[in-house]
């Protein structure tokens, strides 16, 4: 009934909202990351400890992306076509 998708709607709203920002932010600082770690070292990366580093950073660099360029609009869109559809079904509860 209607107070069924009231609480899904209110609850997928809640989740999306805390979601996507977390998403954005995580993705940014993972691209924050690598950036600090090759302005700090330079290109001149020598010893295999800064290396590995370096290597860990570009993965976290190549996942940060997808996060912050998709994932996390991606869950704000998700949560307007919810409530979209939710208004839809709503029309057709009453």
């Amino acid at each position: 009934g209607k107070e069924y998708l009231g609480t899904f709607v209110l609850g997928a709203i809640t989740s999306a909202a805390i979601l996507a920002p977390t998403l954005v932010t995580t993705g940014t600082a993972l691209d924050n990351a690598k950036k600090k770690f090759e302005i700090s070292y330079g290109k001149n990366i020598e010893d295999e400890v800064s290396k590995e580093h370096h290597k860990a950073a570009v993965t976290g660099d190549t996942f940060g992306d997808a996060l912050k360029d998709v994932a996390g609009p991606g869950v704000e869109i998700l949560m307007k076509l919810v409530g979209i559809t939710a208004l839809l079904i709503l029309s057709l509860l009453t």
